[in-house]
C-alpha cells in the first residue's frame, strides 16, 4: 500500500505543553533502557533528553521510540564534564541521580553529603 503522506500529516499530534523536567541517562553501547526512558520521557511530556557516552544508541531508536526524536530533543555529551557544564550554563536543571541495581544506595546516606 503506498502512502502519499506522511506520518506527520496522516496524524495530528496535539502535543500539550510540556512540563519543565529532562532525563540524563548514561550509555556505554546500544542500550534498549535508554530508548525506553526516550518513550517515558514522551510519555510525562518532559522536555528533553541528554545522553552521557556512547552515542550508537539513537541509530537503533528510530524503530523502538517511533520518530520521537521528531517531536523531543535529544542531546548528546561525551564526558559528564560536558554535560554539567551544559546543564550549569544553559539549563540549570535541578539535578537528581537514580541508580537501577540491586546495590544502589541512597545518595542522603552517604556519608559527607550535603
Amino acid at each position: 500500500m503506498k502512502r502519499e503522506l506522511t506520518r506527520r500529516q496522516r496524524y495530528k499530534f496535539d502535543i500539550p505543553p510540556k512540563y519543565p523536567f529532562a532525563i540524563c541517562a548514561t550509555s556505554l553501547d546500544i542500550d534498549v533502557n535508554i530508548q525506553l526512558m526516550f518513550r517515558n520521557l514522551a510519555c510525562f511530556n518532559g522536555t528533553e533528553l541528554f545522553v552521557v557516552g556512547s552515542n550508537k544508541w539513537m541509530k537503533e531508536a528510530r524503530g523502538a521510540t517511533k520518530d520521537l526524536d521528531l517531536y523531543y530533543q535529544a542531546l548528546h555529551f561525551s564526558t559528564f564534564s560536558d554535560f554539567l557544564i551544559y546543564n550549569k550554563n544553559l539549563k540549570q536543571y535541578n539535578l537528581i541521580a537514580v541508580e537501577q541495581c540491586k546495590d544502589a544506595v541512597n545518595i542522603c546516606d552517604i556519608k559527607g553529603y550535603p
